[in-house]
Order: C-alpha cells, then structure tokens, then sequence
C-alpha cells in the first residue's frame, strides 16, 4: 500500500478524486460509508453524483464548475445518502494542475457537519434562554478586552438604560452618558482595580432611563486566558431600583414604630430578637444593642414562666399569629400585665421569615388601652399597605378611607366615592366575615378603563366596635403583559415542531381564489393561498404560522414545497399565482430549483405568477431585482402585491419588470364611500397602462365596488364577490 493510499484510508472526513470531466477515479473508505455506496458502485461515476438532491443538482453542478475555473473553493451544501436521508456537508474541493496550464480533475474533502449543525443550534438556543433570564431578572451584562480595545454587550443591557440596541463602536458612549456622575468615573476606576488584582467587586450606582435616576448594582469580574493573564472586565449590571426602595420603606418603618410608644419586637423563627424598638427599651429597660441578638423569653419571661412563652412561639410557628394576655418581666425584675399580638411576617418569595410582635401594658386605664390597640391596628394596616392601594368599607358598602396609592391607581379621590360608585368600581364588598384573596381581579378606573390588579380583602372591628371590611390591590398589568409575552413566546416556539411535523408528514394544503377579467368575466387565472391541517384534523390559517416560519429560518422550506406544487398546477395547464416570502428573495438555490422543476414538469413558464409583496422588496431592492429578473428570463409572471402601502412603489416601477400590480386591499374597501381611495386607483391604473402592466384589485367584496373598478379601468379582481378561497382539488383537479 502507498503512502497516499494509507493516509486516504486513514482519512476521517470523505475524499473523492474525478478526472476533468468529473469521472470519479478514487474514494475513501469514509466517503463510502457517509454517502451509503460501496467502491465499485462509486467509482466511474459522473456528475450529477446520486448523493446530489435532485432539487440542487443545477446549483451544484454550477459550483463545481465554477471551482475548476477557480482552482479551489470551499462551500456548506445538503447532499443526500442513498436511504434518502439529507445531511449538511462542508466542502473544500481543489483543481488538479495538469501538464501545462490546463487541469487533470479535482480532489474534494467531504465533511458530515451535522454534529456541529447541532451544536450551533443547541448554542442558540442557549443564548436564547440567556437572553430571556437576563430579561426576566433585569440584568444585563457588558465585556471589555484592554489588550484589543473590543467591547461586546448584551440587548439587555441598553433595554436596562432605555435605550434602543447596539452593535457600533459609538453605542457604548451612548450607554455611558446614562451613568450619573459621579458613579461613572468611579465605575472605571473599580474596573482597573480588578483587572489590576483579579479581585472581583461589587458596588451601587445611579443611572438614567428617560427622565428617571434609577439604581443598578454592578458585578465586576476579571476575565483571563489559560495561562492566568488577566486582559479585560465582565460588567453584570442588575437592576436593584425596587428592592432600594422597599428597604427605604422598611427603614421608614422602623422610624414610624419607634415613634410610637408601643413595645414592637421582632425576632427569627427561633425567638431570636432582630428588631427593639424605642418603646420596648422605655417599657421594658433594656436599650436595643443589649436585647439584639439574644432570645426573647430571656429579656420578658417572668421566673418559672419559660413552658408558657415557649408554647406562644410554638403556636405562632404553627398558626402563624397569637393574641392574648402575658404577665412580661421588665430589666429591674418588675412585672406588668401585656396584651401581645404577634403574627408570622413572610418574604417576598412568601416563606416565613420571622415574628413580629406588639405589647402594650394593660395596666394603664381602658381608654388608653382602646387608643394603642386603635393605633397599632391602624398602623398595621398602613405600613402593610405601603406602595399598594388600599381602602376600607363599612358594614353596608360605604368608603370610610382610600389611601394615596389608590387614588392614583383608580383616578378618584376618596370624597368622590359613594355607594353606586364603589360597586361599579368593585362590585361591592365581599360576604361578612370572609376573608378573601384573589390574585387577577379587574377594577374600572374613573375614565371607564379596566385595571387588572391583585387583592386581598378581610374584615376588621377595632377597639371602639367599629366594623368593615379592608381591601388592598396592587397593580399587575406589568405582570400581565409579561405573562401574556411569556405565551405567546412558548406558542411561537411550540409552532416549530408543529411545522417541522408538518414539512415532515406533508400537512400543508393549498387553496385557489380566482382572478377575473372585469371586462369579461372570466376567469384568467388563480392564486394559491397555503393552509396547513393539523394533527387534530383542523385547518390552521397561515397568519398563524407564516410568522413563526419566517422568524425561525423554516419559511424557505415552505416556499419550495408551494413552488413545486404550483409548477404542478401549471404542468396541467392551469395559470396559477403563487406567494414568496422576503426571504427568498435573492435565494439562488430557489431559483435553481424553479428552472429545475419546469424543465422536468415541462410546465408552460407563461401560466406561473410569482406574487412579492412591495414590503419584501423594500427590504433589499438589490437582490430583489436580481431574483426577479432571473424569473422573467425563466419566462415566468411577477405580480407585485399590496401595491401602494410602501414608499417607494413607483420607483421600483421603473427598475423591475413587473407583469402585474396588485392593488392593496386598504384602497378597495372603503373604494365607493372614499374619493381618496378612487383617485389612488385611478393614478394606480394610469401608470400601470403607461409600463404595460395588468392592474388585480385584491379583496373586492360587493357588486357595486366590482362596477366602480370596471368603470376606473382596472383589468382584473378578486375577492369574496367572485369566490372566497377553497380546496385546490376542489377547484384545479389534482396534480
């Protein structure tokens, strides 16, 4: 064996050596085994290669043509096994130089990149999920490498700072300029300092978004290579606006608590104290640095009592609150009679976190007792409510208060509401007696809107025997929408597999509107409308899946399979009108395919329409020239659809050889009550006539607006006043 003969055999990817005319004179093991032929059946062979699919072999073969002129290339192509299964190859293909100038053949190196298809797929989408975390959380992130001066960032982070994506040099600038000094300067110099030590740091600093100063905490690391060299700075920028504000309002808090004279302790689940405020030190004689930090029982139970303060705390953990009369131990050894009220306090992730609890000394006289257990349920109320809307209802109804947050909330004020008010806005109170909780309700603002908000209602009588009811909502339209974002995202995703199944099981289904001649009556042709049946047996409309396709990459898929079926329809002598997305505009591989299917159909070229929508063209008029061009040289029709909803529709006039203009709906209907819609018509018409073109008025659905367009000279129509679109078969036959 010769050394070139080993090293092909120990070759992992595919090597093929053809002569000039592209006889194949030698393979590889491995070239064997990826396309599922045996040596002796590969070797002689000329193009086109059976592993070519037959829907490629023009765009193919023009590329291997094209690299014996270029001596090498190197391209991503999708050839075919002999069991019928497609799979994505690299090529790299080189000319074998000859005696002279001339080339003896080519060696090509075939490599199965399925696996790194894959691979490139799982990493999207897993950048995707990262993209969708850092939305969800508020986070965006931020990379500098000193040693090149490159910065990379996430879409997150300027939706973070309020602004609109970047990819240019300039738009960390932009970002910049929202930082408020002088936490922008100190930003930097933190970085340097971990990019100096490799120590990562954390620090607060304000920003812009709009008019408003928001709070971010940033996350600085050091990024470094395989060998420990630091060369740049990872940013993580979290924004922590909401939670400073909720620990301004707990600090608030605890500064209303201490101005009351009202014994409040706090402690863990364990009895632990974490909070003393200024009334237990007066009542009680210890300050807060003596009492923090060591267990309740030991600062308030009197002597012999343990079991009993054991058994309230137990029952706290258990029922979550206790109310009764303990006899508390001052620092002197003192006791007073105190009526306790102590509850479970949560976190925001709803898992006990703590008790809190009140005393007052009931020793004092009747009334003042009444004024302290008035002020520590009023209290209660409002610092539960803080940032919420909140208001109370007596026994039949009536508003008795409605706190800042809730006007602003539902637009009225509190001396504005009155009986019939409150029940169009809530519906009136709940049962007597009944606490209630509802986590989506609607109320209706003053200006007649609906406000989706959460609520908690639950009754009250305060000392005095005054009885009600309390209702505190909070706003979750924000929650709503990104909830309502969250299912369309999962629905958009669920459609992929769906068309996928689709493609796979041939579910996709095309139905026929007819075109009339006004002047006639007859009919000159159709448009193929695609519909997909689903797996339940219903039929899908395509402005549910047509989005989904595009956005993910399968809508070339779906073009090829309408192309080919309305070449079909045109091998059988039917004119028929089919629809291309953007997307393939400009697709060479498409265009192959076309000119492949009419020379095997032997469809007439005259009978297929190929329908692009103005928007399409907008998008890259460069390649859409060019693709449409290529399709009038194949001998078919273009018609150039929604004609008159872009900006530039005359001027592509000009430029592109468009058979037929199709006017948009949104100048047909409202054609016999609006004179603006009649003379875009009839300039649409005149300058149609003076390019040759046919002029369709789409979406045409009553006798007298079919008259209105035969009387401004359009030639064509269609629309529910002809025939609303059905099954192909029905129509067409079967191919």
């Amino acid at each position: 064996m010769t050394h070139a003969n080993a090293l092909m055999r120990a070759l992992p990817d595919g090597l093929l050596l053809a002569d000039a005319c592209g006889r194949i004179v030698e393979v590889n093991d491995a070239l064997c085994t990826m396309m599922g032929y045996s040596r002796d059946e590969v070797l002689g062979l000329e193009p086109p290669y059976p592993w070519w699919p037959e829907d490629q072999i023009d765009a193919i073969a023009g590329r291997f043509a094209a690299s014996m002129a270029e001596r090498s290339a190197r391209w991503e192509l999708t050839f075919q096994r002999r069991d019928g299964r497609r799979f994505p190859v690299s090529v790299a293909s080189s000319a074998l130089a000859a005696d002279g100038d001339g080339v003896a053949g080519f060696a090509s190196v075939l490599r199965d990149t399925t696996d790194e298809h894959r691979e490139r797929e799982r990493l999207r989408a897993a950048e995707g999920r990262l993209r969708q975390a850092q939305r969800m959380a508020d986070i965006g992130s931020f990379e500098v490498d000193y040693r090149t001066g490159e910065a990379r960032w996430s879409e997150e982070l300027f939706r973070l700072l309020g602004l609109p994506p970047h990819q240019d040099p300039q738009a960390i600038v932009e970002a910049r300029a929202r930082l408020a000094d002088p936490d922008g300067s100190r930003l930097i110099e933190v970085a340097n300092a971990t990019r100096a030590d490799g120590e990562p740091r954390e620090l607060l600093h304000h920003y812009r978004r709009g008019d408003e100063l928001r709070v971010a905490e940033m996350r600085i690391e050091p990024l470094g290579d395989e060998d420990g060299e630091r060369y740049g700075v990872r940013d993580t920028m979290q924004d922590v606006t909401e939670r400073c504000r909720a620990e301004a309002e707990i600090h608030l808090q605890a500064h209303l608590l201490d101005a009351v004279d009202v014994t409040v302790v706090a402690t863990d689940l364990a009895g632990v104290i974490t909070h003393w405020n200024r009334g237990a030190q007066h009542a009680l004689g210890w300050r807060p640095a003596e009492a923090i930090g060591r267990p309740v029982t030991e600062l308030t139970t009197v002597a012999g009592r343990l079991g009993t303060m054991a058994d309230v705390l137990d029952e706290i953990r258990d029922a979550r609150q206790w109310e009764g009369e303990l006899e508390v131990s001052r620092r002197d050894g003192t006791t007073f009679p105190g009526y306790v009220r102590a509850a479970l306090f949560v976190d925001r992730d709803g898992a006990p976190a703590g008790i809190v609890g009140v005393c007052v000394d009931v020793s004092a006289q009747i009334e003042t007792e009444r004024r302290l257990r008035a002020a520590s349920d009023y209290q209660r109320a409002i610092t539960d409510s803080m940032g919420e809307g909140l208001y109370t209802l007596d026994v039949d109804g009536r508003l008795m208060y409605l706190n800042r947050a809730g006007e602003e909330l539902l637009g009225w004020r509190s001396f504005e509401l009155e009986g019939e008010l409150m029940d169009r806005i809530t519906g009136g109170p709940g049962p007597d007696g009944a606490a209630v909780r509802s986590h989506e309700d609607v109320f209706v603002r003053r200006d007649d809107t609906e406000l989706a908000v959460e609520v908690s209602a639950a009754p009250f009588e305060t000392a005095a025997g005054v009885r009600g009811t309390v209702v505190v909502f909070k706003d979750i339209t924000e929650r709503k929408e990104r909830e309502r974002e969250l299912e369309r995202q999962l629905e958009r995703i669920s459609w992929i597999g769906r068309l996928r199944a689709a493609l796979a099981e041939d579910r996709f289904e095309l139905h026929a509107q007819p075109i009339v001649d006004l002047a006639t009556g007859a009919t000159v042709q159709h448009e193929l409308l695609i519909r997909l049946r689903d797996e339940d047996g219903t039929l899908v409309a395509p402005g549910r899946f047509l989005p989904t396709a595009e956005r993910f990459g399968l809508i070339g898929d779906i073009d090829q399979w309408v192309v080919t079926q309305g070449i079909g329809y045109a091998a059988c002598g039917h004119p028929v009108e089919v629809n291309l997305s953007a997307q393939s505009l400009g697709n060479p591989d498409l265009l192959g395919a076309i000119g492949a299917e009419l020379r095997r159909t032997g469809a007439d070229p005259q009978l297929l329409a190929f329908e692009i929508t103005e928007t399409a063209i907008i998008q890259d008029a460069a390649a859409a020239e060019w693709f449409i061009t290529r399709l009038r040289e194949l001998g078919c029709r273009v018609a150039l659809d929604d004609f008159g909803t872009g900006y530039g529709g005359f001027t592509y006039l000009k430029r592109l050889p468009i058979d037929d203009l199709k006017i948009d709906i949104e100048f047909v209907r409202d054609l016999t009550e609006s004179a603006a819609s009649q003379e875009v018509v009839r300039a649409v018409v005149s300058l149609a006539r003076g390019f040759g073109q046919r002029t369709v008025a789409e979406g045409v659905e009553d006798d007298a607006t079919m008259d209105l367009l035969r009387e401004l000279g359009v030639d064509c129509a269609q629309g529910f006043a002809i025939a609303r679109p059905a099954p192909v078969a029905d129509v067409l036959g079967r191919t």
